[in-house]
């Protein structure tokens, strides 16, 4: 986020840990929301009713391990992730494990080309080390976990420091007898001082020799479209403002993801983050035409993000950046609902 799975796998082959993924045709898209580790048993029971089977829980101002030194891991993080996890089995519910932030990032959101983490190796250790230690802690909870999401929209001035991380962190947990789907994301490129987006990098993403990955993009484009007025920088914008081209852009980001999908068929998509500002009165007809090409294509989705912010708040209205009450009759959390309808209940 900032602010500021191609052919289709069975339910055994996306993300029951195995040591074999079968590659026959699937069926199952997962579909649900982004969340963080405060989220009570309450909210869990309305994520069930509205019929969610997968959130991607993060950490970004809850955080897993301490930005600053000596980078001590959060034990009371840690438990709030136990809970996330038993309740996720409760009401059959799948879970991504998203750290989302880590020492050396700036933001606790996205990550910057710049950051001081892409150019010392005593930080990218420590990210190694706590993927040991997530690892170790979770590897024997079963298909409730859905997969491991590596680092959260890596940024970076060279993707050979990206794929290196990425080879490292997949090695030691499978080392650690960690069957665990691994959910790895393409790398945004800073070229000569210019924006090279995620997306666009997917043609060059490096995946480790290993036979149960998720490659998972996020959906954000246009951000002027998307961001209006979480940034500052981002004015009121119609989604079919022709000056702004939205639909044609996210078509074009569409197919990049068709693209990728096509040259790795046995490598699930799951778009991890996507979403659009409440103020935009049109959101919904841009939200559709990301959903629907998730369904098209067979890729699983989480929607930023349920009781995280009030600028995606999918509860309260749109057409306004007005904190309300929450109403289960909105008209964003009325389009999703539709398509929650379509997902099969999880048993654990």
């Amino acid at each position: 986020m900032l602010y500021i799975v191609l052919a289709f796998y069975s339910l055994n082959a996306i993300a029951q840990p195995s040591k074999k993924v079968a590659s026959s045709p699937v069926k199952n898209i997962y579909r649900g929301f982004e969340i963080t580790a405060d989220l009570t048993e309450k909210d869990f029971v309305d994520l069930k009713n509205y019929g969610v089977n997968l959130v991607r829980v993060m950490f970004a101002d809850n955080k897993l391990i301490s930005k600053t030194p000596p980078y001590e891991h959060n034990e009371t993080e840690f438990k709030k992730l136990d809970n996330i996890i038993m309740l996720c089995r409760k009401y059959g519910i799948r879970v991504v494990i998203d750290p989302h932030t880590f020492p050396g990032l700036k933001n606790d959101y996205t990550t910057s080309y710049d950051d001081e983490f892409w150019t010392r190796k005593d930080l990218q250790d420590k990210l190694v080390e706590m993927w040991k230690k997530i690892s170790d802690r979770y590897k024997t909870n079963g298909e409730v976990i859905f997969g491991y999401d590596l680092l959260n929209e890596p940024y970076v001035p060279d993707a050979e420091i990206w794929y290196d991380l990425v080879a490292r962190i997949t090695k030691v947990i499978r080392d650690n007898g960690d069957h665990h789907t691994i959910i790895i994301e393409p790398n945004a490129l800073n070229v000569e001082g210019k924006w090279i987006s995620r997306n666009k990098n997917l043609a060059q993403l490096k995946l480790p020799d290993d036979n149960n990955i998720i490659v998972s993009p996020h959906f954000y484009e246009p951000h002027e479209y998307t961001h209006q007025l979480v940034s500052p920088s981002y004015k009121r914008v119609s989604y079919n403002d022709p000056k702004l081209n939205a639909k044609s852009i996210v078509q074009k980001e569409i197919a990049l993801i068709r693209e990728f999908q096509l040259a790795h068929p046995k490598v699930p998509v799951y778009i991890g983050e996507f979403s659009v500002s409440r103020i935009a009165g049109d959101s919904n007809e841009y939200l559709k035409d990301v959903i629907d090409a998730c369904e098209k294509y067979g890729w699983h989705w989480t929607y930023h993000a349920f009781r995280e912010s009030f600028f995606w708040d999918p509860e309260m209205p749109i057409g306004t950046l007005e904190i309300l009450p929450r109403n289960n009759n909105e008209k964003r959390i009325t389009v999703l609902k539709k398509y929650f309808l379509k997902n099969k209940q999880v048993k654990f």
